[in-house]
């Protein structure tokens, strides 16, 4: 019996598929280990960078000063417990980022403990706040413009 076109096509249509596929696969077979190194190499470096990203982070997803977050790391001791009295006198980039300063300071400055409320002989951060309603209540042993920390009067 002789083949007919349909069935001619049929066998041409099945050996161009066994053919891609096995090229596919072939492909596969040489490619795959490659992209396996190369994720396994990508996320050690990921990792080696993160780390030294760690204390940036939250103040590169937001606008928050990172001289302020670092000079209160460098003031605050490691055991002590600072309040966040946030006003409206830091005027942001980002409308949205208020929300943000007490997470991402509680987060710099960790293992330090933040505060709800402001108590006699601890630290107080100032982010914007009225200066003036802390005069003769807190001494600040730093400023920058709207930003302060210092510690509340005993």
């Amino acid at each position: 019996m002789r083949p007919t076109a349909s069935s001619a096509g049929e066998l041409n249509a099945r050996i161009v598929v066994s053919v891609l596929t096995a090229v596919l696969l072939g492909t596969g077979v040489i490619e795959t280990p490659w992209a396996l190194s190369k994720l396994t190499a990508d996320g050690t470096r990921a990792r080696a960078v993160i780390p030294a990203l760690r204390t940036d982070a939250p103040a590169f997803q937001t606008d928050i000063p990172r001289d302020y977050l670092a000079a209160a790391q460098a003031t605050i001791p490691k055991h002590a417990s600072y309040y966040v009295d946030q006003g409206p006198k830091y005027v942001s980039g980002n409308p949205l980022m208020a929300p943000s300063v007490k997470p991402v300071t509680a987060f710099e400055l960790y293992p330090r403990r933040p505060l709800t409320e402001p108590q006699p002989g601890a630290w107080l951060i100032c982010y914007g706040c009225d200066l003036d309603r802390w005069n003769g209540k807190a001494s600040f042993s730093w400023e920058e413009g709207p930003l302060a920390i210092g510690r509340i009067e005993p």
